[in-house]
């Protein structure tokens, strides 16, 4: 029995080393269980461009709006708060107090 099993390991030890000797087909290979396929590669995938980002491209610089003054007689400041032309408004002065219209 002994005799049996040392033959038919150097049987499958022969066939093992001269198997890939043998005519095959050019995409197969034989990797004693490292590697992934026995037979065929991976099948080609299509190549899609990488498609970059736009550039940044900052907001322009827009200078602020044009601010309401108050002209209240001889005086005229800046609005505090926004509002329209034609509104009441008020110049401290200092007297106090001097109330005026909003204007460009």
């Amino acid at each position: 029995m002994r005799c049996m099993r040392v033959l038919l390991v150097t049987v499958l030890t022969g066939v093992v080393l001269l198997l890939p000797t043998t005519p095959t087909v050019a995409r197969t290979f034989f990797s004693f269980g490292f590697g992934f396929p026995l037979t065929y590669p991976y099948p080609a995938y299509p190549y899609y461009p990488y498609y970059y980002p736009p550039p940044y491209v900052p907001y322009a610089y827009a200078p602020p709006a044009a601010r309401l003054q108050c002209y209240a007689g001889a005086y005229s400041c800046p609005l505090a708060a926004p509002g329209q032309i034609g509104d009441a408004c008020a110049c401290a002065t200092p007297q106090g107090q001097a109330w005026g219209r909003a204007g460009n």
